[in-house]
């Protein structure tokens, strides 16, 4: 309550003071007003009340709410609020409806304070400069029309019924040369019509209250004469105004649009599409030759609307309203429309239809230009890429792999941060454990994260947008609740991946189940490596023995003809059983294509006489004929030559097993160009049409009896064919039928005779005599031992026999011998470790060291050379083989 008693208290001193200053606010021309702070007026001047048309009465203590209507007490109230709220004056034009009058007023409002400082009420002062704001406006108006009268593209000028010129613009300047200035007084009909009787028909139209336009020759300030065109109006009794056109432009516009027009018309007749013209209406008035050729009608059958009726009846009424709404719209509405045109033989084709209006200088449609552009080729293709999609989507949805395409989502800096699906079928959308629906349009790592987090596929997926390389891979996915084995193939597509998978866990399974049997079944085959190789030198082992007796028995038999033929028999028994041996471990190789091959140059001839040498006992048991025919000339080719021979031998063996006793074998060889042919040809049992396709497959053979008389594993033929095809040759075999022989051929291929190497013949000694060497047998198999010890004592040598490796060291220290005959296979010191031994002693250095063994691969004989030894024999070896080493005492280089 005080405080309100305060500050009436003050507003009474106010009151009193404005009644001080009554006499002067009374003669201000502005509208002064003070307000308190509520808004209501405490002081106003005799202006202030002019403005309003009331009495000072009715005014004071009154608001803004209570005086003017709403809007304006409203803006008002504002501005005052505004002055007691900031503390600062305010400046601002008002626009006021007042008595049915529209003023404008200057308001300057400042806020008034107390002896506190405090804003108690706020003092406005309003001018009113309504009058001041039509004058400048009448300036501008002036201004701008001084503007356009200076600016506007035609002549202008003003004159009084005398013809004497008030003003002329600067485009009567250019065009006539008078400057305004000089132009200004000037007597318009004696400078510009200097000829009196044309001046006075000039006159007569210039002087006319309204004239349309005409033509006029013109002079100029120059001596010179333009061709315009006048129109003139009389703007009061004392003034006319005209406006005149330079005709030599409009000419030169008019042929301008001419030779546009001959342009247009000779472009359009000149392309291959549609080009055609309406006027203003839409009414068609040019079309070029392609339509006629097209319609096959002569020029002027379209004109108006009569083109419709070339239009596919479907299309027609689709084609009519886009036109229209065009014509209506003034091309706002573009005319594009694809539609059906009959062609001269009746055949539709589709066209793409455009169109767009030509406007004058006012901007108004003069009229239309369009072109119809052939789209049939790539509307057929749309409809077959169409047909197409629907194909691939009704493929994809009964597929049962998953299909899916994503695109990239990038970020900011165009990096793919994301993929949105954007096709999912149902097998996938089966496969993610969720449905079409609920993927497409989501974002792969929100709904999938493990894409990224465990399974990689995102920088994958990534990678192959980036670099366009597809990528194909199996891999084990286990999140979301999905978990298996997948194929995913992926592949760029546009800024995305087109995605194919399927669940292969079952496969998958499958395979380690494979894998496992896969396993189990080497480690059987390897078992049974370790097993034909055991038993091969098994095998051996008696053989060897048996081999070395029926020579000792041979050797003593004199003249005793059942000693010889017994000895015979033994040795042919111990061949073949050494053949079969050979057989079962060549089985293996052939298996596993572990037949390794060493390549040298040989001559063909040698590799054949050494294979009827090896097979010569077995011919002549059958009592067979055996025909041999060699060139004369070298034939070289690049082979291992003991497999080239058992190659030709086995050949020849077939042909001994199959032809009956007493027959006949020819063996051949054939060069020619590039290559050469070794022919096997026998008049045996010959081979079933039947078997003749199969008769180089594993375990075939040409028949079978109860007895089994012709032998042999079956697979010597196969062994043919699989040296054969390791030395680039190939091999083939005919035959009549049964009863009629057969040929076996093999084809090598024929180096330059002229570059094969010289090879030195073997000699045997040359009076039949062997020097005297000290000898060392080391061997577990007391036969084996005792009976080469007594052949090679029968030979005239010195000859120490020991049956364990420790032994065999103990006894070569003390007998120093010249040859040590070593069995691999020894307890205690194996044979390869007491070659080791005595390799090490100086005094055994030149010690010949000759290794026995059942074990006849190539790396049975590198582990011999490492171990020191010089030869390595197989069981059961040839006695000449042990007497050629013997004889030739020499170490391996």
């Amino acid at each position: 309550m005080a405080g309100d008693a305060a500050r009436h208290t003050q507003e009474d001193r106010w009151f009193d003071g404005a009644d001080a200053l009554e006499a002067i606010l009374d003669h201000t021309p502005a509208a002064i007003y003070v307000k308190n702070r509520s808004g209501t007026y405490l002081l106003v001047n005799r202006t202030f009340e002019e403005v309003l048309r009331r009495r000072r009465a009715d005014i004071v203590g009154k608001t803004d709410e209570e005086l003017l209507p709403g809007e304006m007490a409203d803006r008002l109230s504002a501005h005052d609020r505004q002055v007691i709220e900031e503390g600062e004056p305010h400046t601002c034009e008002e626009e006021m409806e007042l008595h049915g009058e529209r003023r404008t007023f200057l308001a300057v409002r400042f806020p008034l304070r107390d002896a506190a400082g405090r804003v108690s009420a706020v003092c406005g002062i309003s001018t009113d400069i309504t009058e001041r704001k039509q004058v400048d406006s009448l300036r501008t108006e002036v201004a701008m029309l001084q503007q356009v009268f200076d600016r506007i593209p035609v002549m202008m000028a003003i004159w009084q019924p005398s013809t004497k010129i008030l003003r002329v613009n600067k485009e009567f300047e250019r065009m006539t040369g008078w400057s305004t200035e000089e132009a200004a007084g000037m007597d318009l009909m004696a400078q510009c019509y200097p000829d009196p009787d044309y001046r006075e028909q000039v006159r007569g139209f210039m002087l006319s209250p309204q004239a349309g336009w005409r033509d006029f020759r013109m002079a100029t300030k120059n001596g010179g004469c333009i061709e315009s065109t006048w129109a003139n109006v009389r703007f009061s009794e004392d003034v006319y105004i005209g406006l005149g056109l330079d005709m030599g432009e409009r000419k030169r516009a008019e042929d301008a649009l001419r030779e546009s027009e001959e342009r247009f018309r000779g472009l359009a007749e000149g392309m291959p599409h549609v080009v055609w013209e309406t006027d203003a209406r839409g009414m068609n008035h040019y079309l070029n030759r392609v339509w006629y050729d097209y319609i096959g009608d002569g020029p002027g059958s379209s004109y108006g609307l009569d083109w419709l009726a070339y239009f596919h009846p479907d299309d027609r009424d689709r084609l009519m309203a886009e036109w229209n709404e065009s014509l209506r719209t003034g091309g706002a509405h573009p005319y594009d429309v694809d539609a059906r045109i009959r062609r001269h033989d009746g055949v539709y084709r589709w066209f793409r239809g455009r169109a767009a209006p030509i406007r004058d200088g006012d901007g108004q449609i003069v009229k239309w230009a369009g072109i119809c552009t052939d789209i049939d080729d790539e509307k057929r293709a749309q409809e077959a890429l169409k047909e197409s999609e629907e194909r691939f989507r009704v493929a994809q949805e009964l597929s049962l792999d998953g299909f899916t395409i994503l695109k990239a989502v990038r970020d900011r800096e165009n990096r793919i941060c994301d993929f949105q699906w954007t096709y999912v079928n149902p097998a996938a959308a089966r496969m993610l454990c969720s449905t079409v629906e609920a993927l497409t349009g989501k974002r792969l790592l929100d709904e999938l994260p493990g894409n990224r987090s465990r399974s990689g596929l995102f920088e994958r997926y990534v990678r192959v947008v980036e670099t366009g390389e597809p990528h194909d891979i199996e891999l084990y996915y286990d999140a979301e609740g999905i978990r298996g084995w997948f194929r995913n193939m992926a592949v760029k597509l546009g800024d995305g991946v087109a995605i194919s998978f399927s669940d292969i866990t079952e496969r998958k399974r499958l395979e380690s189940d494979l894998a496992q049997r896969a396993e189990q079944l080497a480690e059987a085959d390897r078992r049974k490596d370790e097993f034909l190789a055991t038993l091969a030198h098994e095998l051996r082992n008696p053989l060897a023995p048996i081999r070395t007796s029926a020579d000792i028995v041979r050797m003593n038999a004199g003249g005793n003809a059942r000693l010889k033929w017994a000895s015979d028999a033994i040795v042919r028994q111990l061949e073949h059983l050494d053949h079969l041996v050979a057989d079962l471990l060549d089985l293996s190789r052939v298996a596993q294509g572990k037949v390794a091959l060493h390549f040298e140059r040989c001559d063909l001839r040698t590799i054949v006489w050494r294979a009827v040498e090896m097979t010569r006992r077995a011919v002549d048991a059958q009592r067979h004929l055996l025909r041999v025919d060699m060139p004369d000339r070298e034939l070289i080719v690049r082979c291992d030559a003991s497999r080239l021979v058992q190659v030709v031998a086995n050949l020849i063996t077939n042909s001994v097993k199959y032809t009956p006793a007493g027959g006949s074998i020819h063996i051949a060889a054939l060069p020619g160009e590039e290559t050469v042919t070794v022919r096997v040809r026998d008049t045996g049992e010959g081979i079933k049409a039947d078997l003749l396709p199969h008769i180089f497959d594993l375990f075939v053979q040409g028949g079978r009896t109860l007895a089994r008389s012709k032998g042999g594993l079956g697979i010597g033929l196969t062994l043919v064919r699989t040296i054969t095809e390791l030395h680039g040759g190939r091999v083939s075999a005919a035959s009549r039928g049964p009863g009629q022989g057969a040929e076996f051929t093999v084809t090598l291929p024929l180096l330059d005779a002229g570059r094969s190497e010289e090879r030195a013949p073997q000699q045997d000694s040359a009076d039949g005599t062997h020097a005297r060497r000290r000898i060392l047998i080391v061997e577990d198999n007391r036969d084996a031992a005792d009976s080469l010890a007594f052949l090679l004592g029968d030979l005239g040598h010195d000859v120490h026999t020991v049956y364990d490796g420790s032994e065999g060291l103990k006894a070569a220290l003390e007998t120093v011998p010249e040859v040590a005959i070593l069995d691999i296979g020894l307890p205690g010191l194996n044979g390869y470790e007491l070659a080791r031994l005595l390799r090490q002693e100086p005094r055994l250095r030149n010690t010949l060291l000759i290794a026995l063994s059942g074990y006849g691969q190539e790396s049975d004989r590198e582990q011999s050379r490492d171990a020191g030894f010089d030869h390595h024999l197989l069981k059961p070896f040839e006695l000449d083989d042990l007497i050629a080493i013997l004889d030739a005492g020499e170490k391996r280089s």
